[in-house]
């Protein structure tokens, strides 16, 4: 029988502060500093942040992100995520700063997408 440590019984029990949303969007991302550049794909997002389908820089990097909606063909720019984790080519960013404006139009993405799933 095999047992289970406890730190992967609370990983399995987690409880997220915000509802996560499958999608699909283009990124394009560079550190603050201007130092790091890339593009992936946004794979999922909630009120607080983004997993990205990408090559990923360190943990605790700040990113400029902006997600682009073809469907639409609207994008949403994020002035300050942070970069929570990175695991196999997907990492995710917590927004940290966003202009009012852009913080707008992300919570009425969030507010489509809980109506519409």
């Amino acid at each position: 029988m095999k047992t289970m440590s406890a730190r992967t019984a609370v990983d399995r029990l987690l409880v997220r502060s915000h509802r996560r949303f499958p999608v699909c969007y283009s990124v394009t991302f560079r550190s603050t500093d201007g130092l790091i550049k890339g593009k992936g794909l946004v794979v999922e997002m909630s009120a607080s942040g983004v997993m990205i389908l990408g090559e990923g820089p360190a943990v605790e990097t700040f990113l400029q992100l902006e997600i682009l909606d073809k469907k639409c063909g609207s994008s949403i720019r994020i002035e300050r995520a942070k970069v929570q984790w990175v695991r196999d080519g997907v990492f995710g960013a917590k927004i940290k700063q966003a202009d009012p404006h852009e913080l707008l139009h992300w919570n009425q993405r969030i507010k489509t997408l809980a109506t519409t799933r």
